[in-house]
């Protein structure tokens, strides 16, 4: 039996892509929408790996082609649950 022929209009109706690349997933820095906001990242929530060799969080791509910037920092912060002071990184919209 002979395959159903379709023309190259109805290609995007009638499929979808297959390929992951050039999905925006949702990362650390789009809350970070003007500049001097930052947000804190608790070294609980990072790998041990991570927290071993200071890696940092890198921003996507798509975020620096719109000319932002950002910077990171080891700091400590309180979390206001009286745990006291948690270490982690900051990290800050500066452009």
């Amino acid at each position: 039996m002979p395959s159903q022929v379709f023309t190259e209009d109805q290609l995007p109706h009638l499929t979808r892509s297959a390929s992951k690349v050039g999905k925006n997933t949702p990362s650390l820095f789009d809350d970070l929408v003007e500049r001097g906001q930052w947000k804190f990242l608790p070294n609980t929530e990072r790998t041990e790996a991570s927290v071993r060799h200071d890696s940092r969080p890198q921003p996507p791509c798509r975020l620096l082609k719109q000319g932002r910037k950002y910077s990171t920092m080891k700091r400590y912060f309180d979390m206001g649950d009286g745990k006291g002071d948690v270490e982690g990184i900051v990290i800050l919209r500066t452009v």
